[in-house]
């Protein structure tokens, strides 16, 4: 016999106490309804009747009261009345949809097994008003079949790297779940063919200090040479990727490999893979993308000072001067240029950078300033050789043609050529006539080739020396070019530079950098693109620098005139500045009336602020 049951039969026995529990039971049940395990009591009582609240919410709750359905949401309930609830559960089917990922290496499958949402009304403790709310709980219906999710794969096109272990795990989750089902062989991707540099062909342009702080001219500053016969680099050839395969079974190819494209210049050979000097000189290779040209620069050295008696230096090359640079002597490189010694009264100029590690007096110094015009006649020459193809292929065409040999009065081909330029071509007129301006004004520095190439234009195309004209003569005037082309070794976007060790009395210009790293300036104009560093003083002149300046002491206790310039987005930097030095910032201007600490001079609203 169950427990309650049992006290409740002991409670019966005992009749005036059960009396008293079923009194107490009825007073505190009347006129209340309750639910429990779904089913619903209801005690009536004289003065209230319970009411019952459908709730909104759940449209799908069909209350029958004595064999009709209750369409309003409140309705009473007695005793007397017959209450049937009605809930339809809800069924959802499983769930099993195949994706991939973007590049189809990856296969997932995304499951969840079918279930039966079960609903029940939810026990309420008793009471004059009830509301009807409903609780559900799930119950696992069905799973995917095996078959079921291979149609799936079948269908998705997955057919290549299937995983039969995650698809039983599939077939026997019990819960929302994303699995990966398959996967493919991605592409291994290749290597792009590269270039192993064998030789140093840099240029130390800096001069360094050693542990006293003194400039250490012994240091090995030459400009690099290469012997005949020695490997300058290695072109190493692309390794082709490997073939991947997707899901589908699709191939995945990778990436297309790119071998290097190599263009020789002047004392250059190639055997197999190797890039082999042919004659003595300093090795120049420039690499752009998956183009390598590589040239051996002629190098001009002098031992001696440069003087009346061994005359001016033009060089379209490395120049390295070892001995002093006299007066009145003009040196003009083409690319580097290596001073050793001092330089005096002179004029010295560099296509490239400077390396000065003697005194400067008296001097002009130039660097990098021609580069711009390197980068036209580049640029002409490119554009030359394009047009010239198209003007001897458009001449051969029509001097072949049918209707040109079977005329009886056939122009002669100069006639065609000056016609056809005329028409299609007349950009290519005003463009020789610059390269040949170009050339001519730099031709000290410029190397045979170009000057050839400038000569046969101005022969063929401005003079017109030759009376008649062949497809010939311009095949060999576009070899000229490429020819020229080829014996170009300085490369205009690298940045040039002057590094000395003190000047007096001189002009600094530079494209790029100025270093001094000795003892300093005194009344000397230094011009620079870039930035100008001055590790020593710099007492009187002027010193404008495009990209701001580092300096450890400026002007003097005299208050000699020392002007700083800089343009007004860019700072000045002075360990020390003394009274009279003048600082401009754009166009704000500001004279140092004290001696000034460590100072970083910049603008802010309109004025030269110190910090």
């Amino acid at each position: 016999m169950p427990e309650n049951q049992r006290k409740i039969d002991e409670m019966k026995e005992n009749t005036s106490f059960y009396k008293s529990y079923m009194k107490r039971k009825n007073s505190f049940l009347s006129g209340k309804a309750w639910m429990m395990n779904e089913k619903i009591g209801v005690k009536d009582a004289p003065d209230v009747v319970p009411k019952i609240h459908i709730d909104e919410n759940r449209e799908d709750i069909v209350v029958i009261k004595n064999g009709e359905r209750v369409k309003d949401p409140y309705f009473e309930l007695t005793e007397k009345d017959h209450l049937q609830i009605e809930i339809k559960p809800s069924i959802i089917p499983p769930k099993c949809d195949v994706t991939t990922d973007r590049h189809q290496l990856t296969a997932f499958i995304e499951v969840e097994p079918g279930y039966k949402i079960v609903p029940k009304i939810k026990n309420f403790f008793p009471t004059h008003e009830a509301v009807l709310k409903v609780e559900e709980y799930k119950m696992i219906d069905q799973k995917i079949g095996m078959v079921e999710v291979k149609k799936k794969l079948n269908k998705a096109g997955i057919v290549y790297g299937i995983n039969e272990a995650a698809l039983r795990e599939v077939t026997q989750s019990n819960t929302h779940q994303i699995i990966e089902v398959a996967t493919g062989s991605p592409a291994k991707e290749g290597k792009d063919g590269y270039l192993e540099a064998k030789v140093d062909s840099a240029v130390k342009k800096v001069l360094h200090k050693d542990e006293k702080g003194n400039i250490d001219f012994r240091e090995n500053q030459q400009i690099p040479t290469v012997e005949v016969g020695e490997i300058l680099a290695i072109i190493h050839p692309p390794i082709e990727g490997e073939v991947g395969r997707s899901v589908t079974n699709e191939l995945i190819y990778p990436k297309p490999v790119t071998a290097i494209t190599f263009q020789p210049g002047q004392g250059i050979g190639l055997e197999e893979n190797h890039i082999i000097a042919s004659k003595i000189g300093r090795p120049f290779i420039h690499q752009k993308n998956q183009v390598v040209k590589a040239s051996i620069i002629p190098k001009f050295i002098q031992k001696e000072n440069v003087a009346i008696a061994t005359g001016n230096i033009h060089f379209y090359g490395d120049v390295e001067v070892f001995g002093a640079v006299e007066e009145n002597m003009v040196i003009d490189a083409g690319n580097d240029l290596v001073l050793h010694s001092s330089v005096n009264s002179s004029t010295i100029t560099a296509t490239h950078s400077i390396v000065c590690k003697g005194h400067i007096s008296n001097s002009v110094f130039s660097a990098g300033e021609r580069n711009e015009l390197l980068t036209r006649l580049s640029q002409l020459n490119s554009e030359l050789l394009k047009q010239l193809e198209q003007i001897y292929t458009a001449l051969e065409q029509i001097t072949q043609s049918y209707a040109y040999k079977q005329s009886s009065v056939r122009q002669s081909q100069r006639s065609l050529l000056n016609k056809l330029v005329q028409k299609r071509f007349q950009p290519f007129l005003n463009q020789i006539k610059e390269y040949t301006q170009i050339v001519a004004q730099n031709k000290t520095f410029l190397s045979q080739e170009w000057i050839d190439g400038a000569t046969k234009i101005q022969e063929l195309f401005i003079q017109q020396a030759h009376l008649e004209i062949s497809v010939d003569q311009l095949k060999e005037l576009a070899q000229l070019l490429t020819d020229a082309q080829a014996t170009t070794f300085s490369n205009s976007t690298e940045p040039t530079s002057i590094s000395a060790d003190s000047a007096v009395n001189s002009t600094l210009k530079c494209n790029g950098n100025i270093d001094i790293m000795g003892h300093g300036c005194l009344n000397t104009r230094i011009v620079s693109k870039g930035q100008v560093k001055i590790a020593g003083c710099i007492r009187g002149g002027k010193v404008f620098a495009q990209e701001g300046m580092i300096i450890k002491e400026a002007g003097s206790i005299g208050a000699i005139k020392t002007i700083l310039a800089v343009p007004e987005d860019k700072s000045i930097q002075i360990e020390k500045a003394y009274e009279g030095t003048e600082l401009k910032i754009g166009s704000v201007r500001l004279v140092l009336n004290t001696v000034h600490q460590k100072v970083l001079a910049h603008l802010s609203d309109g004025m030269i602020k110190l910090n």
